[in-house]
């Protein structure tokens, strides 16, 4: 039978391998229970891949959270070298089939799509107030007068499809995502664009030329 001197030097050595199980076992619990988490700091490869796609932002003169038309806009004569760059990072991705290049890919389809709307919105006001019936106009002005209806229906037309169609479609697919490209009360300012107001002046002009010119 063992005395209580050596029942107790026994206990003492397992005070410490005991501890160091536990230790041990503590850790594997915390490691499995957020065994995807992302820690503070690191980032997504599709918000990697978002930010990348606004850094031409930077380099263009482009503000994708607050651009709208009329207000903060992309100067028309760098767009088209800014959808080239898009072009090419959404070439990139081609043939990547997991979800976050997948909803990349679309956005940056969303971005062209916003290039494209202030394109057509800035060529129509280049044309000026020859443009528009507001002021006064002659019927020898019509085909200043049709450009820009043409021109203020496919800006109309550009804006729907990219905003209401493509963001709105990512956002339902991709739900995990719409905290990085803005949602709800963060969604970019582009939604704000006065559409009614391009329609205004396309039905304006659309009238003039029919009532005053016999044209359309």
């Amino acid at each position: 039978m063992k005395t209580k001197k050596e029942l107790t030097e026994k206990e003492n050595n397992l005070i410490p391998a005991f501890f160091t199980l536990a230790g041990l076992v503590l850790i594997i619990a915390i490691i499995f229970q957020q065994p995807m988490s992302i820690q503070p700091g690191n980032k997504t490869p599709f918000e990697q891949g978002f930010d990348k796609v606004l850094s031409l932002d930077k380099k263009y003169g482009g503000d994708y959270r607050n651009e709208r038309l009329n207000h903060t806009m992309v100067n028309i004569s760098v767009i088209p070298m800014m959808i080239n760059d898009l072009e090419t990072m959404k070439q990139d991705l081609a043939g990547k089939d997991d979800n976050g290049s997948i909803a990349l890919s679309r956005f940056i389809d969303v971005r062209i799509g916003m290039l494209n709307t202030q394109r057509l919105y800035q060529q129509a006001a280049l044309i000026g107030p020859i443009g528009t019936a507001f002021d006064g106009f002659r019927c020898s002005e019509a085909p200043y007068l049709i450009k820009v209806i043409d021109l203020y229906n496919e800006t109309r037309q550009q804006f729907l499809d990219t905003m209401l169609g493509d963001l709105d479609a990512l956002f339902y697919d991709y739900p995990e995502y719409r905290s990085v490209i803005g949602f709800e009360g963060n969604k970019t300012k582009f939604y704000g664009s006065n559409i009614r107001a391009l329609n205004q002046i396309a039905e304006e002009n659309d009238f003039v030329l029919k009532r005053y010119c016999q044209v359309g």
